[in-house]
């Protein structure tokens, strides 16, 4: 670590002592804002950032400094008892020395939910990303390309919910089509098309509080015929759970079962399993939300030798605001990813991120914003750990921010 960079990080963590020493937390402050009326909203947030690793290497670290421009608009609309929300979003990446690194992602959605009945509802929904991968993140390839891997991918969606939320009984079915294409860095083979069909039957049996039964059935197609193997492969999962709202200051849902995965390829190991997802939010004050999450299913894997990874995950998350004007997040995620191949080849990957960071609200609209991001991989593959850390001012203006 150089003396120029031990200035930077000396600096930043001096800024966020100073702000969390002004920040004196108001008891009597609600964090309950104002509902968003239909309208337009514009947005644009402006970062500076300096990242000591920005290849996650475990040798020959390079850092570099970097400026994001986020460009945002926000529609929403109302007619009757229907809505309907749209945003357009862009992620400019300059970098300051290593320029094949800088990029423009566009992020496109739309909603629309239906009232159908009193007890019918339709949810349809669109998205498009033309984006880049994140280098070192989980499900990243190892091999380091000039540049990031390129790719685009569009979803439609519909779901229908039969019954009140507060219903004796509600039935939710979904269905989704998803496209995904890399275009860059010979990974077209990684290209795929997946479908999901999932029903969920939700059963009221105290107030705020229901039990449910879901099953979900996924298909993989992986259509390229130049593969080195045949990754495509289908899903099923039986989970049930439940749900609550409010109760002893905590919300959240918990579900449990069982997910077998079938590779239409005999060389790749299919996979059995439990799998579980978690999210419980805790509220020991107004002001305070904290957030504890434990996910556990597989994801498709960038390896030209196996097709899928079991990611399990466990963290929690801090949402403090102090005032009407001071707010301090922070994150602790720990991820394990498990590789099964069709060689003899181990791979098991302990992914740590932690994040702090402190925002101000400036006038109406505007904010700054102070962060620190520690992100590491320790790996039984060889040579592929690492540790970096990112340090990042902003400073946002979001006409959909209302602080009255």
């Amino acid at each position: 670590m150089n003396t120029s960079n031990d200035r930077v990080y000396f600096a930043f963590i001096l800024i966020l002592l100073i702000i969390l020493k002004l920040a004196g937390a108001d008891p009597a402050w609600s964090k309950e804002k104002p509902k968003i009326p239909p309208g337009l909203y514009p947005a644009l947030n402006l970062s500076y950032e300096h990242d000591d690793n920005i290849y996650r290497t475990e040798e020959e670290e390079l850092a570099d400094n970097l400026i994001t421009i986020q460009p945002s608009l926000s529609l929403k609309s109302m007619w009757r008892k229907h809505t309907l929300e749209a945003s357009y979003f862009v992620d400019v990446l300059r970098y300051e020395a290593n320029t094949t690194e800088n990029f423009e992602d566009h992020y496109l959605d739309a909603v629309a939910v239906l009232e159908i009945t009193k007890k019918l509802k339709l949810e349809l929904a669109a998205d498009y990303a033309n984006a880049h991968e994140m280098r070192g993140t989980s499900g990243t390839r190892l091999g380091q390309s000039e540049e990031p891997d390129a790719w685009w991918a569009d979803r439609l969606f519909a779901e229908a919910k039969y019954g009140r939320k507060e219903s004796k009984n509600q039935i939710v079915l979904h269905a989704e089509l998803y496209r995904r294409r890399y275009t860059n860095n010979t990974q077209e083979t990684r290209s795929r098309d997946r479908q999901i069909y999932r029903a969920t039957y939700y059963h009221t049996r105290k107030a705020k509080t229901k039990f449910l039964l879901e099953i979900e059935f996924k298909n993989f197609d992986y259509f390229d015929k130049d593969a080195p193997i045949n990754l495509t492969s289908k899903e099923q999962s039986a989970l049930v759970g439940i749900t609550w709202e409010a109760t002893a200051k905590t919300s959240g849902s918990i579900k449990v079962g069982y997910l077998v995965k079938d590779m239409e390829d005999v060389e790749i190991p299919d996979y059995e399993g439990w799998s579980y997802f978690s999210q419980i939010v805790w509220e020991p004050k107004s002001y305070v939300d904290i957030t504890l999450k434990l996910n556990k299913r597989t994801k498709e894997s960038p390896h030209t030798i196996g097709s899928y990874y079991v990611s399990s995950e466990y963290g929690a998350d801090l949402d403090w605001e102090f005032s009407d004007r001071w707010t301090i997040k922070s994150e602790v995620m720990f991820q394990q990813d498990v590789y099964d191949t069709i060689t003899d080849t181990e791979r098991a990957d302990d992914l740590l991120d932690f994040y702090i960071e402190a925002e101000l609200f400036i006038i109406k609209h505007l904010d700054l914003t102070f962060r620190y991001l520690q992100t590491s991989r320790r790996s039984t593959y060889p040579d592929i750990d690492y540790l970096a850390n990112v340090f990042m001012i902003s400073i946002s203006y979001d006409t959909m921010k209302r602080r009255d």
